[in-house]
């Protein structure tokens, strides 16, 4: 006899928008600084900017609450 486990159904409130995602924010302007620099001419190398984006995301990990949700 083998035990069933039911899928679990998290609560939609439990979720936020993409909207008022921090780390989705931070990563679109890193994107836009990206842009912004490739056209213009680094200012920073570009192996210390993916560094500093990625402990600003471990950083923004560890206070999320919710998780997102990506449609309504």
């Amino acid at each position: 006899m083998t035990d069933k486990v039911e899928p679990t159904v998290e609560n939609p409130q439990n979720f936020k928008s993409i909207l008022e995602s921090k780390t989705i924010w931070v990563n679109v302007l890193a994107i836009i600084v990206f842009i912004i620099q490739q056209r213009f001419g680094f200012v920073i190398d570009e192996a210390i900017q993916v560094e500093i984006l990625g402990v600003i995301n471990v950083l923004l990990r560890t206070i999320t609450k919710d998780p997102v949700r990506w449609s309504k």
